[in-house]
């Protein structure tokens, strides 16, 4: 009994199938479109880069003696004239003591010869009166003479000994305002070696000294980028770039290339040619680092008025390539176009199509499907 009706079920199951093969229903396509545009067209280049600080300095202390304490820590920014460590100025303060003392004793000797020069002068005076009288001889007379220059020479040398002193009590001063290790210029902190208790060797003639800091500029930073030989062709001097860092992504920078390397280096990993390129940022922004990575975007708008449409809606067969059009009836239509330059997202058409026609951009899965006069439903324009 069971067999009996499930017979009957399944012919007109069968039935059904094949009445709906023989008979397909008519379905319409729906496309996405998109309308031809005159317009500029933008040739992004997209290049990896890294953060990079143009002006760096060692700081090495003026004077050797011990650390007693350091302010700043590594990655920290400072600015012009900020004391990044201070030295033990016991030796220095004992030097200057010493010079000073010198210096007094010094003026007291200039003093001394001051007078004994007055007194030659005069006893000069006395002694010529009396040579005239006939009370002195000539010879007595000339001593007097020789004594008298004595005195003008002690007193001269003397002059100079206290000349030389001072400067060497004005140079031991500021020897001692330098015991403050302070940063020469705005920067970021990039090595901090001082380490408190440390004795350091000051810079002088025959060597540089104690390395204590390394300090960066951040007002005059850029960005490495590398370009292909494809990419650089299309950059000049002066151009604008946009640079976003990885550790900051809403964090858009402006900056403009300043150099392009004539000379190319290999790529490490595909041995095709490089160029580096720089990108001078006016000021580095607090938080960013030297060494950190970022993306570089630089615009060529080298198109200008042109015909574009989407790279998506160019179909490029063996023959010419084609765009599908739709009509303003909804019917697709098939349009064989002359194509020019492109970039990553836009195609310029140079002839073939006008100015806001609708071109199909996708589902790319149903491109295939299309035909001419076949009747569409538009998604977007």
């Amino acid at each position: 009994m069971r067999a009996r009706h499930i017979i009957p079920i399944l012919l007109i199951a069968s039935i059904s199938v094949a009445a709906s093969v023989i008979n397909p229903v008519d379905k319409t396509i729906a496309v996405r479109v998109e309308k031809v545009q005159l317009g500029s067209v933008q040739d992004l280049i997209v290049a990896n880069g890294t953060i990079e600080l143009e002006k760096r300095v060692s700081i090495s202390p003026y004077v050797s003696a011990r650390v007693v304490k350091v302010f700043v820590k590594e990655g920290e920014l400072v600015n012009k004239g900020d004391i990044l460590a201070t030295l033990d100025s016991t030796d220095e303060l004992t030097k200057l003591q010493s010079r000073m003392s010198d210096y007094e004793i010094q003026k007291l000797q200039t003093e001394k010869a001051s007078i004994d020069l007055k007194k030659q002068v005069a006893n000069q005076k006395r002694l010529s009166s009396m040579l005239q009288s006939g009370h002195i001889n000539i010879s007595q007379f000339e001593e007097s003479q020789h004594d008298l220059r004595v005195a003008e020479i002690n007193l001269l040398e003397a002059k100079q000994r206290e000349k030389q002193l001072f400067q060497l009590v004005e140079e031991q001063k500021e020897i001692l305002t330098k015991v403050n290790i302070v940063a020469p210029f705005n920067g970021l902190i990039t090595s901090v070696d001082a380490l408190p208790g440390e004795y350091v060797i000051g810079q002088n003639y025959y060597n540089n000294g104690s390395n204590l800091f390394g300090l960066a500029s951040i007002e005059n930073s850029f960005v490495d980028v590398s370009l292909t030989q494809a990419e650089v062709a299309k950059v000049s001097i002066g151009q604008e770039v946009k640079i976003f860092p990885s550790a900051y992504r809403d964090n858009v920078l402006m900056g403009s290339i300043a150099y392009i390397n004539p000379i190319a280096k290999k790529n490490n990993t595909s041995g095709h040619p490089m160029f580096s390129v720089k990108v001078q940022l006016p000021k580095l922004p607090r938080g960013l680092l030297s060494g950190m990575t970022c993306r570089a975007e630089i615009v060529d708008n080298q198109n200008e008025n042109s015909l574009h449409v989407p790279i998506a809606a160019v179909v490029r067969t063996e023959e010419n390539p084609f765009v599908w059009l739709v009509t303003e009836k909804g019917k697709i239509e098939k349009r064989f176009i002359t194509l020019a330059e492109s970039s990553d997202v836009s195609q310029i058409i140079k002839t073939g199509i006008l100015e806001g026609e609708n071109v199909v951009v996708g589902p790319l899965r149903l491109m295939n499907q299309l035909e001419p006069g076949k009747f569409v439903e538009m998604l977007g324009d």
